[in-house]
């Protein structure tokens, strides 16, 4: 599946940072993830960690490989592969009344192989809050999303509703309506910096690699999405 595209404004970037000198941000180049390798040795440290890009500038349209120690520079721009990354979630709450509201958020990367990702959020317009515990490889205990499981606990103002699994693909009703894992996905950060002067505009933002065949929510701020990895 085609990834989403970064167009080169300053709109699309989660995070700005900016010498007072410095001007709005806007690169001549667009950017598109199409796929991201992450490759880890036996004690779970970062072996190969690279984003496939497809760039199109003024030069037409191409494929660069952007890894941790082989940054790229495109029209005096400087793009840099972050080793950060985790799984970007979306859950739905179905309520009794028959819409569906979504709640997405990221999880970072867990700290060792076999350890769970942890984190949660609210769900707009309710009263619900949900916390999730996944583990991205529960056979094997990688950081790949080959077998995940994933752990949900839903509480209505402070007060545990639900607790128990969240399979992918199935409903899991409670008192409040049904809960499903609807999205679930990598992301991997990506910088971009421009001069080595004191303006020196420095760009973060986050690229979110496709792990389900339909999206609901988009993740704020993310600049691209790209062919599935994992889908329920």
């Amino acid at each position: 599946m085609e990834g989403e595209i970064f167009s080169g404004g300053e709109s699309e970037l989660l995070l700005v940072e900016k010498g007072r000198l410095a001007g709005s941000f806007n690169a001549p180049f667009r950017l598109t993830l199409n796929s991201l390798a992450h490759d880890y040795w036996e004690n779970g440290s970062p072996r190969d960690f690279a984003s496939l890009l497809l760039v199109e500038d003024g030069d037409g349209a191409r494929e660069e490989r952007l890894a941790l120690n082989s940054p790229l520079t495109l029209s005096g721009v400087s793009v840099f592969q972050s080793p950060h990354y985790g799984y970007s979630v979306t859950v739905g709450l179905k309520r009794p009344a028959g819409e569906e509201v979504f709640t997405h958020f990221l999880l970072d990367r867990p700290q060792r192989q076999g350890r769970p990702a942890v984190g949660g959020s609210d769900f707009p317009t309710t009263a619900y809050q949900v916390k999730l515990s996944l583990k991205p490889d529960l056979g094997g205990g990688s950081f790949f999303l080959k077998d995940p499981a994933v752990e949900a606990a839903v509480s209505e103002r402070g007060a545990v509703v639900y607790k128990g699994p969240l399979p992918a693909g199935k409903s899991v009703r409670f008192g409040g309506g049904e809960l499903r894992l609807a999205d679930l996905r990598y992301w991997s950060g990506i910088s971009l910096s421009r001069g080595r002067a004191a303006w020196t505009a420095y760009l973060g933002f986050f690229l979110c690699v496709l792990g389900a065949a339909l999206i609901y929510a988009r993740p704020r701020g993310a600049a691209f999405s790209t062919e599935a990895d994992y889908g329920g």
